[in-house]
């Protein structure tokens, strides 16, 4: 009986770690969000310690990232090359991504092709958006 139940938790263990590991279809859920409402996906389904780190090396907190997002438009993302790593509750996505961005006040349009590095963290059973670096790449 004891023998039993011991496997019927380990079962429950790697069931329950799986379920909550992250993964390309997790990452793919993450961008549909920002990519249909950048501003709600911020404030529900990022970290509150959120840093942005842009190409031109502007540091951003979660409230500037809200503000940067309420007057811009983005519009046909792509990414390529990505790879993910989870080590326990943290998850490491890398790849290329590149996306048409247009300010709402100036109608400034510009085209963003960048490696980017973003980090989330499991709280409570949830993935949350914790750092995200882009990098512009060289125009050649």
């Amino acid at each position: 009986m004891k023998n039993r139940n011991l496997i019927l938790l380990l079962m429950l263990v790697n069931f329950t770690a799986f379920a909550q590991g992250f993964n390309e279809r997790t990452f793919t859920a993450f961008t549909e969000s920002f990519d249909k409402n950048p501003v709600k996906c911020l404030q529900t389904e990022t970290d509150p310690n959120f840093v942005f780190v842009g190409t031109t090396g502007e540091i951003l907190d979660l409230k500037g990232a809200i503000a940067v997002c309420e007057n811009a438009v983005m519009e046909n993302r792509t990414n390529s090359d990505m790879k993910i790593r989870q080590y326990g509750n943290i998850a490491i996505v890398t790849g290329h991504s590149k996306r048409l961005a247009k300010r709402i006040t100036s109608g400034h349009t510009r085209i963003y092709d960048e490696l980017i590095t973003y980090v989330f963290v499991e709280r409570d059973g949830k993935w949350l958006w914790a750092s995200a670096q882009h990098s512009e790449i060289p125009k050649k």
